[in-house]
């Protein structure tokens, strides 16, 4: 890109990089492609480099942090910052409703809002410009955090508003963010460890409780604090914070008549807003309101932990008054935690497909949020240790959608038995070999719980869909050796067949029948099947939409594949090995002349099924069906519909399961026809 040295030119391009940043961070709605916003940036670096007299605190490229702060200096607020009372139940948030009501003798609306789990933050702006921020502290005293906060990329520099404003905003740590970062820390931890193994030891006790401290797991609650409290702000703005603004403190010459208001106000300075916002008019409205966002709350990609009641007319504010500690026209709702303690008694490990031993923790049933929890998530060895956890020790939980509830860390101070690494496959008895944090079994030809897991996963529905072929059934074939490679289904005679226990004539012929229509399977399907690591169902499609057959596919290099978005060196390696593999080769060939799919085929439209033309939405736990939520979409499609995540103009009807929450009530709202799982199947009829 060629360079203007003029000052406007400069202006322009300072003005386009932060419209940019504002549909990106504050909208999130992108306008450019990354490349092209690194193009503009580095032009304006350059631009900067050669004019350094043109920098202006509005500049993208103060966002980076400046020089290490000696310490964090008070800052007193000029006006002190309000606490809210709290309703842990419904019965108190009614009186709240009630005494309004008899304070003012009318009718009245209630603003509600997230009531978000990070850091409040009070930010001022003085002629436009971006000043000072401090955080909420105590006693009307806070700490300046003014060169932190700038580093965050969705807080405005610059505003149209040339008067004092003093805003009030959370910061937070996007949760796909926060699992990066511990990510991060996990793998600097796994190295550490792995440095001191290679040493020929074992490393200490003093030393695991080190680095346990050094990269220390953070939480929803500490991750805000812990980055903005940092006196390097490069530092700060390595995290990748973010921040949603919700009041306004003081705004010189300008008054609010409603909390509504206020919040326009915001969005029109470009202040960044959190999009659930309602005003109402009832406790009923309340309540309805409350149990949609509960519904919400682990879906969101931020933490909240309840909502927030304000009136909406701020001129009747001072009517309704205060009490000795806080305002009576304001109170937050406290949802219950999505963490909860209990005991870890035992460890199963698991042996996937791939050899990867996964440790499962078996812990003293729990009722966590209205489910019985006997399992949780511990992800690997080393990030056992990392966490500190002991058997018959206690430790802390957190669910996160419907999935098993993952291990966050031991409770301070709990006594139990130190975890032992297996050295040993559970299933095969092969020494396991460590590669970083993960235990693999390498014995692949002949481990008989890999056997069963490649095999299981052959026959998914989202792989060759082979009815009738159960886990316990996929055992009783290996274990009578009547199946050793995949292509070894499909020389399976009928008396082989029937002569196995809980098998019969027909119940034999009609797995036969199964094995035999899976050769119409798509071809991305069977690639889904063969069980390249790192490939499954997603990847199988984007290999087959670029290279359209498997041949092509077997004859791509690394680089074409590496090309294809999405692909890194990896799983673009894994992809080369498998077909370059001799044996792979031969098994490849056996199932070419089984009448196999190798080639993408143009799918001609789903007429005449019993959802062709139809769009539909999922919601809820499904527990009618026996089918995941995955396996009943791709029902749908193979009967022709089509699936989409959320509820837009083209959704015909919405699937719902146990605690559907607020996609019900948007479906009901727009009129959309809702369907039970029981209904779904018979459609039609």
């Amino acid at each position: 890109m060629t360079l203007i040295f003029s000052y406007e030119n400069y202006l322009n391009l300072k003005q386009k990089i932060n419209k940019l940043n504002h549909a990106y961070y504050t909208l999130d709605k992108p306008i450019a492609t990354d490349n092209e916003w690194d193009a503009l940036y580095t032009e304006l670096l350059k631009m900067e480099e050669l004019n350094p007299s043109w920098i202006t605190a509005d500049s993208p490229s103060q966002r980076v942090g400046g020089d290490i702060l000696d310490g964090f200096i008070k800052a007193p607020h000029t006006i002190l910052p309000l606490s809210l009372d709290k309703a842990q139940n419904h019965e108190r948030l009614q009186k709240f409703f009630t005494d309004i009501f008899k304070e003012l003798g009318r009718a009245f609306k209630v603003t509600l809002e997230l009531k978000f789990d990070g850091l409040s933050i009070f930010i001022r702006y003085e002629n436009g410009v971006y000043v000072q921020a401090r955080t909420r502290g105590k006693d009307g005293v806070g700490e300046d955090v003014t060169e932190q906060v700038r580093t965050i990329k969705s807080i405005p520099m610059t505003i149209s508003f040339t008067g004092v404003l003093e805003t009030q905003a959370e910061i937070f740590m996007p949760k796909h963010r926060l699992n990066e970062l511990n990510e991060e820390l996990q793998v600097k931890f796994d190295k550490e460890i792995a440095a001191i193994k290679s040493t020929g030891r074992e490393p200490s006790k003093e030393e695991i409780e080190k680095l346990q401290n050094v990269y220390k797991l953070f939480n929803e609650r500490n991750v805000a604090s812990g980055s903005v409290r940092q006196l390097d702000p490069k530092v700060t703005a390595s995290r990748k914070l973010d921040a949603f603004f919700y009041n306004v403190v003081i705004s010189e010459g300008k008054e609010f008549e409603t909390q509504e208001e206020m919040r326009q106000f915001l969005i029109e300075q470009q202040f960044k807003v959190n999009e659930y916002f309602y005003v109402l008019d009832s406790y009923e409205e309340a309540i309805e309101k409350l149990e949609e966002i509960k519904e919400l709350r682990p879906n969101l990609n931020f933490a909240i932990d309840g909502a927030v009641f304000k009136v909406n007319e701020v001129d009747i504010r001072e009517d309704i008054g205060y009490t000795a500690k806080f305002p009576k026209y304001a109170i937050a709702y406290k949802f219950d935690a999505l963490e909860a303690t209990t005991t870890l008694e035992e460890i199963i490990n698991e042996v996937g497909r791939t050899g990867k031993i996964t440790p499962k923790g078996i812990v003293t049933e729990t009722d966590f949020e209205g489910v019985m929890v006997k399992r949780v998530t511990l992800n690997n060895y080393g990030d056992i240790l990392r966490k500190g956890l002991l058997l018959g020790g206690e430790l802390f939980l957190r669910r996160s959608n419907d999935v098993i509830p993952e291990a966050l860390g031991a409770v301070s101070g709990t006594i139990g038995e130190e975890i032992i690494q297996p050295t040993h496959c559970p299933s095969c008895n092969s020494i396991l070999v460590e590669i970083g944090a993960l235990l693999y079994c390498k014995n692949h030809s002949e481990c008989p719980a890999q056997s069963v897991r490649k095999f299981s996963h052959f026959v998914s529905r989202e792989a060759m869909n082979i009815e009738g072929l159960s886990e316990q059934t996929l055992i009783k074939l290996l274990d009578a050796e009547l199946i050793n490679k995949f292509s070894d289904l499909y020389f399976l005679k009928k008396e082989d067949i029937a002569q196995l226990e809980g098998f019969g004539d027909k119940s034999a012929q009609n797995l036969l029948d199964s094995i035999e229509e899976s050769k119409k399977r798509p071809v991305k399907s069977f690639l889904t099947a063969l069980g390249i690591k790192n490939v499954g169902k997603s990847k199988s499609e984007d290999l087959i939409s670029n290279f359209k057959s498997i041949d092509a596919l077997s004859e791509a290099t690394f680089e074409e594949i590496q090309s294809i978005d999405g692909f890194g060196d990896k799983v673009s390696q894994n992809v080369v090995d498998f077909f370059h593999n001799e044996e792979n080769q031969k098994e490849l060939e056996i199932f070419r002349s089984l009448g196999i799919e190798f080639e993408s085929k143009e799918e001609a439209p789903k007429e005449g099924l019993k959802y062709s033309g139809l769009t539909f939405v999922i919601t809820g736990t499904l527990t009618k069906l026996n089918m995941s939520r995955n396996e009943v979409a791709a029902y749908i499609v193979e009967n022709g519909g089509e699936v989409d995540k959320d509820i837009t103009q083209r959704t015909d009807y919405l699937v719902i399961g146990e605690k559907a929450g607020s996609k019900k009530a948007k479906a009901e709202k727009k009129n959309i026809k809702i369907l039970t799982e029981e209904e779904l199947m018979n459609f039609g009829q």
